[in-house]
C-alpha cells in the first residue's frame, strides 16, 4: 500500500463526520454524486465537501507531490475498489462519492457507480453511469474491462424486462453484443470477453452462440464460468459437434 494511501486511510477516521446525518438531514453519501442534481447539497455539506478536498489534498500534496486534484480522485477510488473488493458497497460508494467530488472529469467513480448500481439491480442507474465513465475514459488500458462491464448492464437489464411484451428488451440485448463485438474487434484475446458473452448469450436464449463463445475459450486462459453455467447450457442445448 502506498504512503497516499495509508495517510487515506487515516483521514477517513478524521472526515467520518462529514458522513453523518445532522440536523434531520438524510444521510446521502451512499448514493451516486450524492443524489445531484436532482438533490439539492444542504449548505452545511458543501461546506464539509470544501473542507474535505482540502484536507485530502494537503495529505496527498505531504506524501506525494506534486499532486493533482485527480490524483487525488484516483487515490480515492482505490480505496472505495478495496471495500468494493470486501464487497461492502456502502462504504465503498461513500468513497467513490469522495473522489468523484474530487474530480468530476475522471471516469472511475462513474465506473464504480455503474457496478455499485447493477449489484443493486438498479439497471438504468447503472448503465447512466457506465455510459459516462465510457464518456471520460483517457486510459485506453481499461477500455476493455469497462466495456464488459457495461454490457453486462445492458444484458441484466433486458433479462429483467420480457422480451416477448418488451421491445426495449431485445434493444438492450443488441447493445450488448455491440458492445462485447466491439471488445472482440479490438481486444480478441482478453480473458473476460468470451465468458461473460456466452453468458449474455444464454441469458438471451441463444444457446447456439453461447457454445461459439464457450469453445474459444478452449485452448487459452481465461476466467472460469459461473458455477454451474456449463451444466446449465447443455441442459438447453447439447453441444454442437
Amino acid at each position: 500500500m502506498t504512503v497516499a494511501k495509508i495517510a487515506i486511510f487515516f483521514l477517513l477516521g478524521l472526515i467520518a463526520s462529514a458522513c453523518q446525518t445532522t440536523n434531520n438531514v438524510v444521510r446521502i453519501d451512499n448514493i451516486p454524486m450524492y443524489g445531484q442534481p436532482g438533490v439539492e447539497r444542504p449548505a452545511q455539506l458543501k461546506e464539509a465537501d470544501q473542507n474535505f478536498i482540502k484536507t485530502a489534498m494537503a495529505t496527498i500534496q505531504r506524501h506525494k507531490p506534486p499532486a493533482s486534484r485527480r490524483k487525488a480522485s484516483e487515490e480515492w477510488f482505490q480505496v472505495g475498489e478495496s471495500f468494493m473488493n470486501e464487497r461492502n458497497v456502502d462504504f465503498a460508494m461513500r468513497r467513490y462519492n469522495q473522489s468523484w467530488l474530487l474530480d468530476p472529469d475522471n471516469y472511475q467513480p462513474y465506473w464504480g457507480f455503474g457496478r455499485a448500481m447493477l449489484g443493486a439491480k438498479l439497471f438504468d442507474r447503472s448503465i447512466v453511469n457506465f455510459e459516462r465513465a465510457i464518456s471520460l475514459l483517457d486510459n485506453p488500458k481499461y477500455e476493455p474491462a469497462l466495456l464488459i462491464d457495461t454490457a453486462a448492464a445492458y444484458m441484466s437489464r433486458g433479462a429483467s424486462r420480457n422480451k416477448a411484451t418488451n421491445p426495449s428488451a431485445a434493444e438492450d440485448f443488441k447493445q450488448a453484443n455491440k458492445l462485447f463485438a466491439k471488445v472482440a474487434k479490438k481486444y480478441p484475446t482478453n480473458a473476460n470477453l468470451n465468458r461473460w458473452w456466452a453468458v449474455a448469450l444464454f441469458v438471451e436464449k441463444r444457446y447456439r452462440d453461447a457454445w461459439v463463445q464457450v469453445k474459444k475459450t478452449r485452448g487459452r486462459k481465461f476466467i472460469p464460468f459461473p458455477e454451474g453455467f456449463i451444466s446449465d447450457l447443455t441442459a438447453k442445448m447439447a453441444e454442437p459437434q
